[in-house]
């Protein structure tokens, strides 16, 4: 089982504590990623990078021309704020929107049909 890494859980914990803002991640998995769900009803996956730092993907309903999300941010990030969250989403729908990606009607759906082992996925609390 991979140690959850400092860096991911700071900001898991920092998430968590936002208001409007729900934080998904796996239990019995210690790992460096985990999902926001935003008061958008937007999911973002927030990972940890090869530099050391986090990086946050906008999920869109998968397609071939699009994949199945795209980066929000250009350069990592090593702290979360509600700010932050708002900027990375809203950078994230831009380029969705750009791209003529399709959103996902709600967080359910994404993780009913998308995500492996949804089912296993909690909320932080």
């Amino acid at each position: 089982m991979e140690k959850i890494d400092s860096l991911v859980l700071k900001a898991l914990m920092s998430c968590k504590n936002i208001e409007g803002y729900k934080v998904m991640k796996f239990p019995h998995e210690e790992n460096s990623y985990f999902f926001v769900i935003t008061p958008k009803n937007n999911v973002l996956c927030i990972s940890r990078t090869i530099s050391f730092g986090l990086d946050c993907v906008l999920k869109y309903v998968p397609s071939r021309k699009n994949g199945q999300g795209c980066k929000c941010n250009d350069e990592p990030f090593y702290k979360v704020t509600k700010e932050l969250l708002e900027t990375l989403e809203n950078e994230g729908l831009k380029f969705a929107s750009y791209l003529g990606a399709k959103r996902y009607k709600n967080p359910e759906t994404f993780f009913r049909r998308y995500c492996y082992r949804a089912d296993e996925l909690v909320e932080a609390v």
